[in-house]
C-alpha cells in the first residue's frame, strides 16, 4: 500500500500492517516454547518488528483486515528479490511490554536548557537512590531492582527471588516463615545496588516515574479516509497515543502534554512536547483504538514527527515518552533540520565486490565515532553561556545526524570539522570516568549534571576475599539454610526417602565441576583488565555487571561497551512464520 506523506518526511517511513488473524498466528508461534501461565498473563503484541521478502520494518495490528494479511509500503523496502509462492516472516522482535524511561546526560542538558528546574532532576535522583537501598527490605523491592534494570536475567534471579518469596523465604523485616541468610544472595544484591548506583553517578541514568519506552508506528486514519471510511477520529499535528498496559493491570490511557524524544537526543530541537489524546471516543472509527503498548504518531503534516526527534523514523525506532509534570519543558525549540550527506557510490555505478566490502568494515571501524561527538557536545554545551544552543554543539549536532545515517550511507564525518571545547578543562563529572586524573584539569559544573555526580557516593563492593577477611565470617554452607528448609518439603514429594546413590551423586558431581570451569572461563575472559590475575567475582557474572569503575574511557567514549553486558542477558530467538506471497 502507498506511504502517507511525501519526501523526505514520510509518515509511515517503515511501517506496514498486519490482520489480527495473522498477528494471533505470530503470538501463538512466540508462546509455543513457554508455560500456559505466560501466554495467560502475558499481553498480546500490537506491533512485531519484522523481515519478510526484502521488506523490513514495523507492522501494527489492523482490525479492519481479514484473513491471513500483511500490507507492506514502498519505504519498507530494501532490495529486491525473486518472487516465490511462499515466504517466511522472520519476527526480529515483538512489543508485548513498555520499556523503562530513564534520563541520561544529553537529555538532562537539553531539559535543563529548556527550562526544566534543576531540582527535578535532584528529586528524581533522591528517588532512584531511595529506592535501591530498599531493595535490601523486601523480597518484592530485591526482585523490582534485578528485574527494572536487567540484572541476573541469564540466571533467572527475578523468578528465583518470587518462587523463594511464594515458599516463605523473606528478608528478617518481613517477619517471613524462613528468614533469608544467604551470604551469597546478599551480595547479589549488594553488587546490583553498586551497579544502579554508579550508573546514576557516572553516566545520570535516572528512572522517571509514569514515563515508557515505545516503539512507533503511524496512524492509519489518513490511510482509512482514502479508502473511503468516512468521519475516522484520527491524530492532528502534535498529538500522540498511547495506551500501556502490564500484565494484570488495568490499562493506562496516557492524557494531557508529554515530552517525547528518540535517542540519541544532540540538537535542542530533539526534545518536543505533544499532547497525548487519552481513549478514542466510541462510535467512530479509529486505526489505533486497541492497540497496546505501542506509541502512535500522526500521518498528517508537512513533517513527520518522527524526524523531528533526531531524525527519526517507524522501521523499529522507541521513543522515550515522558508524563513526569515537573520534566515538562516551558521553551520551544524548532526540531533540526538536515541536508543529507549523499551516498557514496562507486564509481561508474559498478557492482560491489568483496573487496568493497571489506573496505567498508575497515572505514567503519575508523569512522565510528559518534560517542566521541556526544561526548564533546555535553562538554562545550557545559562550558558555554548559550548551552547546547551553541553554535558549535549545533554543528556537533550535524555531524551527530551524520554520523548516525553512515552505515546506511557510507559517508563518514571529517572529525576535522569538530569543533574543539571552549576552554582546555572538563566539568567535574568527566573526572571518574577518566584514568590518572588530575584535580587542575577540571572545574566544578554549575549545570544541573554537575550538581547530580556530587550529589551521590559510590563504592565499589569488597570483594569475597576483602569481605571474610573483614568480618571472619565465610559463607553460609548449604545444610538445612532458610532456602533449604523451604524446598525440603518440595523435594520430599518427588524423592521420598533420599538413597545415596554413587552413580548419580558422581552425574551430579560431573555436572558442578563443568559448571565451576565454565564459571572461571566467563570470570577471566570477561575481565576488563589485561592482567592475568584479574578476573570477575562470581557475583559480577551471576548479576551481570562489572563493579570496577569504567576508567581510561567515558561511557560516552565507548559505545563498544555493549561488551560489559555480554553476559548479562539471555539470547532470545524468535520463529519463523510461513506465509503464502
Amino acid at each position: 500500500m502507498p506511504d502517507l506523506g511525501e519526501e523526505p518526511y514520510i509518515h509511515t517511513d517503515g511501517v506496514g500492517t498486519i490482520s489480527k488473524e495473522l498477528g494471533d498466528q505470530i503470538w501463538d508461534a512466540l508462546c509455543k516454547d513457554r508455560d500456559e501461565h505466560y501466554r495467560k498473563t502475558a499481553v498480546q503484541p500490537s506491533a512485531y518488528q519484522i523481515r519478510f521478502l526484502g521488506y523490513k520494518g514495523v507492522v501494527g495490528v489492523d482490525e479492519r483486515l481479514e484473513g491471513i494479511k500483511i500490507r507492506l509500503r514502498p519505504s519498507m523496502n530494501k532490495f529486491k528479490i525473486p518472487g516465490d509462492e511462499h515466504a517466511e516472516i522472520e519476527i526480529a522482535r515483538a512489543f508485548e511490554r513498555p520499556g523503562i524511561t530513564y534520563l541520561n546526560k544529553p537529555l538532562i542538558t537539553i531539559l535543563e536548557h529548556r527550562g526544566v528546574d534543576k531540582e527535578a532532576f535532584m528529586n528524581l535522583q533522591r528517588m532512584a537512590i531511595a529506592d535501591i537501598h530498599a531493595a535490601s527490605d523486601t523480597m518484592i523491592l530485591a526482585r523490582q531492582l534485578f528485574r527494572s534494570h536487567s540484572l541476573g536475567t541469564s540466571y533467572r534471579l527475578p523468578y528465583i527471588i518470587q518462587c523463594l518469596s511464594s515458599l516463605g523465604v523473606g528478608m528478617k523485616d518481613e517477619r517471613p516463615q524462613y528468614v533469608l541468610e544467604d551470604k551469597f544472595i546478599d551480595r547479589l544484591i549488594m553488587f546490583a545496588k553498586a551497579h544502579v548506583l554508579r550508573d546514576i553517578k557516572y553516566a545520570a541514568r535516572i528512572p522517571v516515574p509514569n514515563s515508557y519506552m515505545l516503539v512507533g508506528i503511524a496512524d492509519e486514519g489518513p490511510a482509512y479516509e482514502n479508502e473511503g471510511v468516512e468521519n475516522v477520529f484520527k491524530l492532528e499535528k502534535g498529538q500522540v497515543f498511547a495506551c500501556i498496559h502490564k500484565p494484570d493491570e488495568d490499562p493506562i490511557y496516557l492524557h494531557g502534554h508529554v515530552v517525547i524524544s528518540r535517542s540519541p537526543t544532540v540538537h535542542p530541537g530533539d526534545v518536543q512536547r505533544v499532547w497525548a489524546v487519552g481513549k478514542p471516543p466510541p462510535g467512530r472509527p479509529c486505526a489505533f483504538r486497541n492497540l497496546k503498548n505501542v506509541v502512535v504518531l500522526p500521518s498528517v503534516g508537512e513533517r513527520s514527527l518522527a524526524s523531528c526527534l533526531g531524525g527519526g523514523d517507524l522501521d523499529g525506532d522507541q521513543y522515550s515518552l515522558i508524563k513526569e509534570p515537573s520534566l515538562l519543558p516551558t521553551e520551544h525549540i524548532e526540531p533540526a533540520s538536515y541536508e543529507s550527506a549523499g551516498t557514496q557510490k562507486l564509481p561508474d555505478d559498478a557492482d560491489s565486490t568483496i573487496e568493497d566490502v571489506c573496505n567498508f568494515v575497515v572505514e567503519y571501524i575508523e569512522s565510528d565515532i559518534l560517542g566521541l561527538l556526544s561526548d564533546r557536545h555535553i562538554i562545550i554545551a557545559d562550558q558555554s553561556n548559550l548551552g547546547p544552543m551553541d553554535p558549535k554543539c549545533i554543528k556537533l549536532a550535524q555531524l551527530c545526524s551524520q554520523a548516525v545515517d553512515y552505515p546506511k550511507n557510507g559517508v563518514p564525518v571529517n572529525m576535522k570539522e569538530s569543533p574543539s571545547r571552549l576552554i582546555p578543562f572538563k566539568p567535574d563529572w568527566k573526572k571518574a570516568e577518566e584514568n590518572m586524573t588530575r584535580d587542575s584539569d577540571y572545574y566544578e559544573s554549575p549545570r544541573a549534571l554537575g550538581e547530580l555526580y556530587r550529589n551521590i557516593t559510590y563504592k565499589k563492593p569488597d570483594s569475597i576475599h576483602q569481605a571474610q577477611s573483614t568480618n571472619g565470617v565465610a559463607p553460609s554452607g548449604p545444610s538445612m539454610d532458610s532456602i533449604s528448609q523451604a524446598l525440603f518439603p518440595l523435594i520430599m514429594k518427588h524423592l521420598g526417602d533420599p538413597v545415596n546413590n554413587d552413580k548419580d551423586v558422581g552425574e551430579m558431581s560431573t555436572i558442578f565441576h563443568s559448571y565451576k570451569h565454565e564459571l572461571r572461563y566467563m570470570q577471566l575472559t570477561h575481565a576488563l583488565s589485561d592482567s592475568p590475575d584479574s578476573r570477575l567475582e562470581e557475583e559480577e557474572v551471576v548479576v551481570g555487571n562489572y563493579s570496577d569503575q569504567l576508567q581510561s574511557a567515558s561511557i560516552q567514549e565507548r559505545p563498544d561497551l555493549s561488551h560489559a553486558s555480554s553476559f548479562r542477558h539471555c539470547s532470545q530467538g524468535y520463529p519463523t512464520i510461513s506465509l503464502q506471497a
